[in-house]
């Protein structure tokens, strides 16, 4: 059954890296999209071999068979989370308008790479770079998504207790998306919730 955790730890998904949010794009990419954890796999193992080719080679061509596999399978994956983000949102707004109604919050998404640019002409033009840096700095492994209260990032805005009562309300959603997404159940295990929340708010994850 898929599950979702929420916990004091999980203030990381807004203020931490940004592995944390691609973990939480990606949990919804894994439940709705059949073909995302064999592709995600295939992009973690070419990633690793790239980086090891970078070592070792000297010219651009010399990476193109990596890259001719790595390439259809980043836009994939890009496609697939932006279209999670996009249609999630809908339910994101729910609970987080519940939760925090005093803020206005956009969410904006960051595919690892420039916009409107074919991530072939990326990968060709940071070669020099990636070589100097002897790792892929573009691509999917890179991505993001932020949010934004009253148009400026959460971590840098909202209490420790509005961060908490944000990250509730997307884990929630995310839940309630899989379910309207798919007719799947989402078990949610909490921990020590109430902790920083007046009265008024430790009532609306039950009432949620």
């Amino acid at each position: 059954m898929p599950m979702q955790l929420i916990t004091p730890e999980g203030f990381t998904l807004l203020n931490g890296g940004p592995k944390y949010r691609r973990a939480f794009l990606d949990w919804g990419c894994f439940h709705n999209e059949a073909g995302f954890f064999t592709a995600w796999s295939n992009l973690k193992r070419l990633l690793k071999q790239r980086n090891a080719a970078l070592r070792q080679v000297s010219r651009y061509e010399q990476l193109r068979p990596w890259d001719k596999e790595l390439i259809p399978l980043a836009e994939q994956i890009s496609t697939w989370r932006r279209s999670t983000v996009a249609l999630s949102h809908r339910t994101w707004r729910i609970p987080v308008s519940s939760f925090l109604p005093e803020f206005s919050l956009t969410f904006s998404f960051q595919r690892g790479w420039e916009k409107e640019t074919d991530y072939a002409d990326v990968l060709e033009r940071s070669f020099e770079r990636d070589r100097m840096l002897t790792y892929t700095a573009h691509g999917p492994h890179k991505a993001d998504f932020r949010i934004r209260a009253d148009g400026a990032p959460v971590e840098d805005t909202l209490s420790r207790g509005q961060l908490k009562l944000l990250m509730c309300a997307l884990r929630l959603a995310q839940g309630e998306f899989l379910t309207r997404e798919s007719g799947r159940r989402c078990l949610y295990l909490i921990d020590d919730f109430a902790s920083e929340l007046d009265d008024a708010r430790r009532g609306l994850l039950p009432a949620a």
